[in-house]
């Protein structure tokens, strides 16, 4: 090997002049450099990440990139990895700018169009942080969110794979739908939410969303379909009036005796063809709130709910 002059010793016997470095110097620098490459491609490749949303930190960990993420929202328990993270609040309140900067972030995911992580995104930015906000309204959002954050991380090749699943999930229901010979589609609510125990504070599927997306893609007839925004808060009574034939009661944290005390609670409301004809699933699926990389699998999971009784 070749090394310019004043690196490499002097051979024995050479006069005297200059001080030489030795070559043990000379790669040990070569160390340093490298490993400075290095850590720049890793910075590069897998930035030390902080997701302000639950659906945000599933892509990530669905694009292979779990070990980049140094802090997650409030509600990002899936996969289990992420329950182990660091928190920085609400990903809808509360959120803890000072916590996300204690962090010290290289990327911060948030949600665009968002009242309320706009604000902190913003703020995030003036200090100098890199923030890339994407989309997650609608099933369109949700494919271009993941190909943003796998174009971000170089995972491109993941992110396409993991939208070709869901384009699979999705053909195979209209596959299927095709196959049935309905007289009429079913009238579905799809309750998102409600205060627990109670019939109070309803939140539904209205007609704009990702949630009305799914309710298309198996089959059905929404009745809050004609509603203008994602998830209205209606009365028990409009309920009653619009008189669902299914009712699919899907709540993030059923358990066994959620269930049991689902039914009874709907039970009670006798006039609801629903409720007649028995069609009412209370149904454990706390990914149907999550507009992420699972949305393909609760698209078949509903489908299977109102099909397969």
């Amino acid at each position: 090997m070749c090394f310019p002059t004043g690196i490499v010793s002097t051979p024995r016997g050479r006069a005297k002049g200059r001080p030489y470095r030795n070559r043990g110097f000379l790669l040990k620098r070569l160390l340093i450099i490298i490993v400075l490459l290095w850590c720049h491609h890793a910075s590069a490749t897998c930035p030390r990440t902080v997701a302000l949303a639950p659906n945000l930190t599933e892509i990530v960990f669905a694009l292979g990139k779990g070990d980049c993420l140094v802090g997650v929202s409030e509600g990002s328990d899936y996969p289990p990895e992420a329950k182990k993270l660091p928190q920085i609040g609400g990903y809808y309140q509360n959120l803890n700018l000072e916590r996300v900067l204690t962090l010290k972030p290289d990327l911060v995911l948030a949600l665009q169009a968002n009242e309320r992580q706009t604000p902190v995104a913003e703020k995030l930015q003036k200090r100098g942080l890199e923030v890339v906000s994407v989309p997650s309204e609608s099933v369109a959002d949700i494919k271009a969110a993941i190909r943003s954050v796998g174009a971000r991380l170089e995972v491109t090749g993941q992110a396409e794979a993991i939208v070709a699943g869901m384009e699979r999930d999705f053909l195979g229901l209209r596959e299927r739908l095709q196959k049935m010979k309905m007289a009429a589609r079913p009238k579905v609510a799809l309750i998102l939410w409600r205060t627990q125990g109670t019939l109070q504070d309803l939140y539904v599927a209205g007609g704009t969303g990702f949630h009305n997306e799914l309710l298309q893609a198996i089959g059905v007839q929404n009745i809050f379909g004609d509603l203008t925004t994602p998830f209205p808060r209606i009365a028990k009574e409009a309920l009653i009036a619009r008189n669902p034939e299914v009712i699919i009661d899907a709540l993030p944290s059923h358990t066994a005796e959620d269930m049991r005390t689902s039914l009874a609670l709907w039970d009670r409301l006798t006039p609801l063809q629903a409720v007649q004809k028995k069609k009412i699933y209370p149904l454990a699926l706390a990914e149907i709130t999550i507009p992420g990389p699972r949305i393909g699998q609760v698209a078949k999971t509903l489908f299977e709910t109102v099909y397969g009784h």
